[in-house]
Formats: C-alpha cells, structure tokens, sequence
C-alpha cells in the first residue's frame, strides 16, 4: 500500500494533539491524587533514638525539636530560643520558648521532660530483658523467706525449757588446787597493784606527760589504749581460765577467789579510767575523728563489761561471761549508728572551737601554737550525716563569723564535690542520709555562692567572702 507524504504529516500533527490533550487531563487530575513514597520501615519513633533517614523523616513530621540544623551546617532555635554550656562541657541549659502548645492544647514546658523521664524509668522496669533477673531475685528471695520462716516456725513449736549442757556437770572437771590458783592470781593482783601505784604519774600525769615525759598527745592516747586492751585480754583470759579449773570446795576459798578476781578486774577498772583521760585530754586539744570516736564509745563498753566480769564473779555464774562478752559486742555495733558519728563529729568539734576561742578571749592566751585551730577541710571528708550538722552550725547566730566561714568553705567542698559526681543512683539506692543532705544544702545555695571554687588539675580551694582561701583535698587523719 502506498503511503504519500501529505497524509503522514496529517497523522503526526493529530498523534501531537492527542498526546496534548491527555497530558492535560493527567494534569490536572495529578493535582488531587495521593503520592506513595516507599521508604525503610522505622525501628523507632523515638526522636532521641532514631538514627536513620527514615526514622528522621517521621519523627521531624512528628515532633518539633530544640534547635534546627540549617544546611550550612549552624543551629538555629527552634523550640528553645537560646541555650548555654558550662565550662566543663556537660551541663547544657535550655531557654523554652513561650506559647508553645502540644497537641491537645497544654502548654509546654521543662516539667514535661522531667515527667517523661520517670515515665521512661517506669516502662524500663518492664522490660522482657529484665524478666530472667526478675525471675532470679524473686526465687532466691522466696527461698531464703522460706528457709528463714521455718527455722523461725521451728524454734517456736518445738522450744522447751531444758537445763543446759553443764549446768550440773562441767566440761572440764576442776584439776588444779585453790591454793596453787590463789598464789598465781594474788601474785598477779600485786604485780598490777605495785604496777598502778608506782606509775601512779604516769597513768594520770595528763598534761605534766607531755610536757615532761616529752609524749605526744597522740602517742600518750594510744599508748594508753594499747595498754588496757593488752591488760585486759591477758588478765581475763587468766582469770576465767583459772576459774575453770580450780577446785573451790568451802566457801571461805569461793570467796578468796572471788576477792582476787574483783580486785584484778578493778585496778583493769583504773587502768580504763587512765585510758578514758588520756583520749580525752587528746580529744580537747585536737578535737574528734572517726577513730577517736570509735575508740571513745569502745572504752564505755570496756568498762560495761568489766563490771559486768565483777558481778558474775561474785555471783558465781562465771559461764555467763560470753554472753556478756557478745552483748556488749553488740552494743557497740549497735551505738555507733544511734550516736550518728559524723554529725557527732561536726557538733563536738564546733562546740570545742568555740569554747576553746571563749577560754583564749577571758585568759587573754594566744593560740599560735595551732592545736586548737578549727580543722574544716576533715569535716569535708565525712558522710552526708555530717551535712545538716554543718548546716546548722552555719545558720547558728550564736557562732563567731570566723567559724562560720570556716564552716561554710567546709560546705561549699561539700557541695563542689557532689556536683561533680555525675552517677544517677537509682531508686533502690535511697537513703535519708543523702536526701537530709541534699534538703540542707539546698536550704543554703544562695549563700554559698558567696564562696568562689578554685578548680585546679588534682584539687580544688573555696574562696571565703573575706577572701581567705581555703583547701579542699583530702588528706589522711589519725
């Protein structure tokens, strides 16, 4: 079939038109249709923990952020108009913007993230990879709960009154004759009574020792400890030993004995009363310390157990020195938590400078020699229970304002120090120790920051409002 050119070009032109014509119509009908996009499926909608080009295009047509990455690379506001960073790099400060509203309709504001936050830590505790520890704690709590309530369970059903194993008839049977006991234990009885009466000086020198003798406070004081705690160890051991296996058959040698052992455990008596004078004489020059604390409450329980040792011994029940023995143990672990060491530390020491600058103002005495200077940088090293103490002192109208800044420097550490632990203790690690601390220092921010911190490379130093200075790096103290 022959084709001529005329009616080739009439078909062009009309195929022309026609293909015109259907690109408008698919145009205009393109202006009100739906356009799919196929993207990766987010992982999470989360706008802190999205990462890839997906996730990030949901969560900006989601949320609205803090500030904007312009594309040149610059921060621009957003929903925060203005932010600063502190000079360690790890606090940022954020200036929300006002009006802001979300959704349905509340305004927004900083205690929305707070409140995000223990929502956050709630849902974690719900985690499905959590459930095997869940699982562990639980089992091993049920079976000590178990074991425990059924020895309790036990002790109370099956409990009977049953005379002892002994109470008749001795372990050991009593071998050696009172005569032999009563020459060891008289002889040393006057061996320790020679002994206090010759070194009468010695024992209740006080301040004449370290002057004369040339003893440190601290050497005299421990001396004095070591002394009693050496003495009373042997001289009990002999003594309840001897009591077991001495033969006591009238009730003249009964007594005898018992006068000699009452008379042993009372010059132990005169030699605690030489120790409780020698920490005390270094305790009101130097002030408190844990150790001396600790050594101070012991000494009472020392003493509480030597007469104790006193009161069997003349009633004849020397079995029930173990007993004894366990109880005061007990209440000296018990005391020092009841006594709160630290914050006993903090109101002894203060009340000591105060007295101690009293006493120098009436007897006109300098104080040059710097023993009774006021340590404020140990008070810094002790635990939160030593805050509210500290605080306290520092409100007290009554201290001089040479202690108060010394106290407050103390505080300004306290609070340096706890700025720059950054851990998050969780919920379980609670304890009113660090909350009365934190409520206390709270209660004193604005006036601590009249304290200027000098942060160095190892160490730091308060600068006090007068503008004496002032460490605060610990060190070791006896």
């Amino acid at each position: 079939m022959r084709i001529s050119s005329r009616w080739l070009l009439r078909a062009t032109l009309l195929s022309a038109l026609l293909l015109l014509a259907f690109g408008s119509v698919l145009g205009v009908q393109a202006q009100g249709a739906t356009l799919r996009v196929g993207v990766v499926t987010p992982a999470v909608l989360d706008p802190a923990q999205g990462s890839n080009d997906s996730e990030v295009l949901f969560n900006r047509s989601i949320y609205d952020y803090l500030v904007e990455t312009l594309p040149d690379k610059s921060i621009a506001p957003n929903l925060a108009t203005e932010w600063s960073i502190s000079e360690d790099g790890l606090t940022y400060s954020f200036t929300l913007a006002s009006g802001v509203t979300f959704h349905d309709g509340s305004a927004f504001s900083s205690a929305d993230v707070v409140f995000g936050q223990h929502i956050q830590d709630f849902v974690e505790l719900f985690k499905l990879e959590k459930l095997p520890e869940y699982m562990f704690r639980v089992v091993y709590i049920l079976i000590f709960s178990y074991a425990f309530a059924g020895v309790i369970l036990h002790a109370a059903s099956e409990s009977k009154d049953e005379k002892l194993t002994g109470d008749d008839k001795p372990l050991i049977p009593a071998f050696l004759g009172f005569v032999e006991s009563a020459i060891v234990l008289g002889s040393v009885v006057a061996l320790f009574a020679a002994f206090v009466v010759i070194q009468f000086q010695y024992f209740f020198g006080g301040h004449a020792n370290i002057n004369v003798q040339g003893f440190t406070y601290s050497e005299y004081a421990v001396k004095g400890f070591g002394e009693l705690v050496t003495a009373a160890f042997l001289s009990l051991f002999m003594l309840l030993g001897l009591s077991a296996i001495t033969k006591r058959e009238t009730e003249s040698q009964r007594r005898i004995y018992s006068g000699l052992g009452v008379a042993l455990v009372a010059l132990l008596l005169v030699m605690l009363v030489s120790a409780y004078q020698r920490l005390g004489l270094y305790e009101a020059v130097y002030g408190f310390s844990r150790l001396r604390t600790y050594t101070h409450v012991v000494l009472y329980w020392i003493g509480l157990l030597l007469v104790a040792t006193i009161v069997l011994e003349i009633l004849h029940k020397e079995r029930y020195f173990t007993f004894a023995l366990l109880v005061a143990s007990f209440g000296f672990a018990i005391s020092l938590p009841i006594l709160n060491v630290d914050a006993f530390i903090v109101k002894q020491n203060i009340a000591h400078e105060i007295k101690s600058v009293v006493t120098s103002a009436d007897s006109g005495a300098s104080r040059e020699d710097g023993t009774d200077s006021f340590d404020e940088q140990y008070l810094t090293q002790l635990s939160d229970d030593a805050v509210p103490s500290l605080v306290d002192a520092f409100n007290d109208k009554g201290v001089s304002e040479d202690l108060r800044e010394q106290v407050g420097a103390s505080l300004a550490c306290v609070r340096y120090g706890r700025e720059q632990d950054t851990r998050e203790y969780p919920w379980q690690s609670f304890n009113f120790a660090r909350f009365n601390a934190d409520n206390a220092l709270a209660s004193i921010d604005k006036e601590l920051d009249a304290y200027k911190m000098i942060k160095e490379d190892w160490t730091a130093s308060v600068v006090t409002p007068s503008g004496e200075e002032f460490q605060c790096s610990p060190y070791y103290y006896d």
